[in-house]
């Protein structure tokens, strides 16, 4: 991992729950002590995946048998359509057509909607039974998208199938603000000087604040994304993505100067699907991958679903 820049602390956003349960740490610690869920002091802390197991729904036997039903036929139903293809196509070309040359065909076509079927799993939880019976499949702790039907150790997976009708949609679920950050005054409520250096930084450095709330503090320059690599000297803040529409590293921020020597902020997207979207007031606009923008202190930078904008620490 790269280090951060000299003269700040090693830990930008104070952890002070697990990200997973919910737990409240007392002192700082490597797992959590309550789910033993190794504690990463660069992650962002706003999402508390444990907090949805009581909004959300286990979906009932009816509607997993409606679900897994659904998706089973729309396996066969492609397996007959590419068997049928292949006979069609057989019988032009040759004037006849064989067993042998259909069963090819039906193979390739189980094998394909089997693949579609699974892809739709890994990506959004469900496929087409789960739509119809408004369910996704998910995993039991972290509540992100999980192959049905595979749990264990190997695959390290834990899937429940979710009723998404009758209760919250976890890839749905909105972050909601974390009240141990913000870019108000410091409350003087006992904690420790390390502990305030952590959450408020050095004065000039950069804060990247979000609408929800949760402040992150920088120099130099910040990779974000789900996963973020960067240089040495580079800080990273990996951002939470239910919906799995952020990069590895999908943007990156600058504090650097203009011509005349003025500091200046500038954004890059490094390649993302989705994009990098300004906003000065005039409507977001897409960012070309690659280019730097000049963004000023009240422009809105949306990536995956966050926004934020930039501002410096006083």
């Amino acid at each position: 991992m790269a280090q951060p820049s000299p003269g700040l602390p090693q830990s930008f956003v104070s952890v002070d729950s697990c990200g997973v349960c919910g737990h409240v740490f007392e002192e700082p610690a490597d797992a959590c002590v309550n789910c033993g869920t190794p504690v990463a002091y660069e992650t962002f802390p706003t999402l508390a995946a444990g907090t949805l197991a009581e909004r959300v729904s286990a979906c009932g036997a009816g509607m997993a048998t409606l679900c897994y039903t659904v998706d089973v036929l729309v396996v066969m139903a492609c397996a007959g359509m590419s068997g049928l293809l292949w006979t069609v196509s057989e019988q032009a070309a040759r004037g006849g057509w064989s067993v042998g040359g259909a069963a090819v065909g039906a193979g390739l076509g189980l094998a394909g909607g089997a693949l579609a079927v699974l892809a739709a799993y890994r990506r959004w939880g469900r496929a087409i039974g789960g739509l119809a019976a408004g369910t996704r499949c998910v995993d039991a702790l972290s509540y992100l998208p999980a192959l049905p039907l595979l749990a264990g150790p190997l695959t390290g997976s834990r899937p429940v199938l979710v009723d998404v009708r009758g209760g919250v949609d976890p890839l749905t679920a909105a972050l909601e603000p974390w009240d141990g950050l913000g870019s108000g005054t410091l409350p003087e409520d006992g904690h420790t000087a390390a502990t305030r250096a952590r959450r408020w930084g050095a004065p000039g450095a950069v804060m990247v604040v979000f609408d929800s709330g949760q402040v992150h503090r920088f120099v130099g320059s910040c990779v974000l994304g789900r996963g973020p690599d960067s240089g040495e000297g580079v800080d990273t803040l990996r951002l939470p993505d239910l919906s799995r529409r952020l990069a590895a590293s999908h943007a990156q921020v600058f504090d650097t100067a203009d011509e005349a020597g003025d500091a200046v902020f500038e954004v890059v997207d490094l390649g993302s699907l989705t994009g990098t979207w300004l906003d000065g007031g005039a409507g977001e606009a897409r960012l070309a991958a690659g280019e730097k923008a000049r963004v000023s202190a009240g422009c809105s930078v949306r990536i995956g679903d966050y926004r934020f904008h930039l501002e410096r620490s006083e």
